[in-house]
């Protein structure tokens, strides 16, 4: 009984232990986990507000220099105004127009110096816009940074005449300092340039870092290598950390996110503590508690995860269906610049694939509406009210060759989480349906034309037994104008009382697809003459066989019906006749007959004499 004591209280503590170590392991994969999602999202948080600050301040370059160009294209040297630029860019410190040669033309300071020196050599024919390593400012000497934007100048001739170099004061840091509270007290997100291994942005830990602290890391050179991950290395601090990083490909920087590995792994090792002590303290059912509780957040991980699949899946379904439509896909910010077009826009209106990202909506517009389309967002930004948003409405599109297109046009607006709005806006060319529409109304009116020329009685009746149809033929045979017939029943106005069973046997018959339901009846005029009709009725059907209305063509044979009476009674007359005259043939046929039997026993008579008489 003892050894079996010791026994059953050994099983209990390897079933303690046991329990425990699993929901160690549990626990730490969970742990591991949400520090792995924590640290993802703020990565891909920080890499979507650096793009977008970055396109930003592109594009209010490239606003800021739009009237430059054109004064460049034409020879002239075009001022910079200091003040117009810190409308279009606020951390702007001050730009430099430079030749297709490198020159200096002009700058925001002049006619003083430059407002800074551009360090490194600007490529000639550089292809687009190009964003240099921050570094240290020069003439800040209390610390900050700086970067440069260079900025190639085209004309619409597509030549480039120069290049617009700006140097920007180095926001990034706060940017990337805003979002990391999810990070805990270690954790913080910085760049690292690509080709110098110098820090980008401030540390949290280290005073004016920027182009001073080199980072040559395990995150740094995986990310290099295109492994863009999560993994434990020691940070440029030499701590060990746990860090995600990305490559930015375009800018030839590299994002990372790291936590301390001890700050990070701090609430594991309270749990290892707590577990080791609770295992000595409690029971089975506690463990089976824990257990359960570990098997509850595996799930809930398990969940999340499924989660942010779908939402992967559905945006990757939402890119695939945006791109695959066959209609143009627009979406457009508050001031008329489209954001995004699909391929089947860029075809419909005869654009290069790209081309009209950037570009405003209005170069799809006919120039005499273009004012009218601002004028409507303006009124809708101000008050709300639009006659286009929700609705399908009918537009004239406009192609790069300057042809028209016909368009049908459905917008939607939407309020994003900063309160800013944006419009998705689906066009359809229908183009060929117009063209089909115009066939339809030509053959219908070549019908209508043929219908209103006939010389017999066109009318069509709808599934209700009502006129929809009343030619002039109709009119003329039963007195009765197009506007006094139309949405009338026959027994209304031209079937007697007496022939309305007839009527209703026949209109049966033609419901039930009876092709060969005609009828030959008397109807009244609208001066009360009756007169008799040849009707011979058509059911018109849908293909799946529903009949939708029957056609009738009406003659008035009253006068042939007449004449074909008065015929029959000659007709008969004459037979008669014949008969009389045939009795008559008959009777002096038996009489000639008679006379030549007469005739011939007379003979017969004559000769029985004469042979009398010649005896002796």
């Amino acid at each position: 009984m003892k050894n079996l004591t010791r026994w059953l209280l050994l099983l209990t503590l390897i079933s303690l232990w046991g329990v425990g170590f699993i929901l160690d392991r549990i626990a730490e994969e969970a742990l591991l986990e949400s520090v792995h999602d924590r640290l993802v999202v703020a990565l891909h948080a920080h890499q979507r507000h650096l793009l977008t600050i970055l396109a930003d301040q592109q594009r209010g370059l490239r606003l800021f220099s739009a009237g430059a160009v054109q004064l460049l294209a034409q020879g002239k040297v075009p001022a910079l105004d200091g003040r117009y630029l810190s409308t279009h860019l606020t951390e702007a410190i001050g730009c430099l127009l430079l030749d297709a040669q490198g020159r200096l033309v002009t700058h925001t300071a002049a006619p003083g110096p430059p407002p800074f020196e551009i360090v490194g050599t600007i490529p000639a024919g550089l292809p687009t816009a190009r964003v240099t390593d921050p570094i240290s400012d020069p003439r800040n000497l209390s610390g900050g940074s700086v970067y440069d934007i260079w900025l190639p100048l085209v004309p619409l001739d597509g030549s480039q005449i120069g290049t617009l170099a700006c140097r920007v004061k180095n926001t990034l840091s706060q940017v990337l300092a805003e979002h990391r509270q999810g990070l805990a007290l270690s954790g913080e997100v910085y760049l690292v340039s690509a080709k110098t291994r110098l820090m980008l942005t401030e540390s949290r830990f280290l005073p004016n870092a920027v182009g001073r602290v080199t980072v040559d890391t395990i995150g740094v050179r995986e990310a290099l290598k295109m492994r863009n991950g999560i993994a434990p290395y020691p940070d440029y601090r030499g701590i060990t950390v746990i860090g995600t990083f990305l490559y930015l490909r375009d800018y030839d920087w590299v994002l990372l996110a790291e936590m301390d590995e001890v700050e990070a792994l701090a609430p594991l090792m309270r749990l290892r503590f707590s577990i080791a002590v609770s295992l000595i303290l409690v029971s089975l059912a506690a463990g089976m508690m824990a257990w359960r509780f570990g098997h509850q957040l595996t799930e809930a991980n398990r969940s999340l995860g499924e989660a942010r699949v779908t939402a992967e899946v559905a945006q990757s379904r939402l890119e695939v269906l945006v791109n695959t439509a066959g209609d143009a896909v627009f979406e457009i910010d508050e001031t008329s610049t489209i954001l995004l077009a699909n391929e089947a826009a860029h075809r419909m209106f005869g654009w290069p694939s790209g081309a009209l990202v950037g570009q405003k909506v209005t170069v799809l517009m006919p120039p005499e509406e273009r004012g009218k389309h601002e004028a409507g967002l303006r009124r809708y930004l101000e008050t709300g009210e639009s006659r286009l948003i929700g609705n399908v409405v009918e537009v004239t599109g406009y192609r790069r060759d300057g042809t028209l297109v016909p368009c049908e046009l459905s917008l939607a607006a939407m309020t994003l989480l900063d309160g800013t709005r944006r419009f998705v806006g689906i066009q359809r060319d229908i183009t060929k349906r117009k063209q089909m529409e115009e066939a339809l109304r030509i053959n219908e009116e070549r019908l209508q034309l043929q219908i209103d020329r006939m010389p017999i009685g066109c009318i069509m009746w709808d599934p209700e037994f009502r006129i929809v149809t009343w030619n002039p033929a109709a009119e003329q045979m039963f007195g009765f104008t197009a506007d006094e017939a139309m949405g009338k029943r026959p027994y209304d106005l031209i079937v007697p009382k007496g022939v309305q069973p007839h009527v209703d046997t026949i209109w049966r018959h033609l419901l039930e697809g009876d092709a060969t339901a005609h009828s030959i009846n008397e109807n009244t005029t609208k001066d009360g003459r009756r007169i008799l009709c040849d009707w011979a009725n058509t059911p018109l059907k849908r293909p799946n066989g529903t009949v939708t209305g029957v056609l009738s063509m009406v003659q008035d044979i009253t006068e042939r019906a007449r004449a074909e009476a008065e015929v029959q009674k000659a007709h008969q007359a004459l037979q008669a006749t014949a008969r009389e005259l045939q009795g008559r043939v008959d009777e002096l046929e038996r009489f000639r007959k008679a006379t030549i039997q007469r005739e011939f026993r007379i003979k017969e008579l004559k000769d029985e004499i004469e042979r009398l008489r010649g005896k002796p």
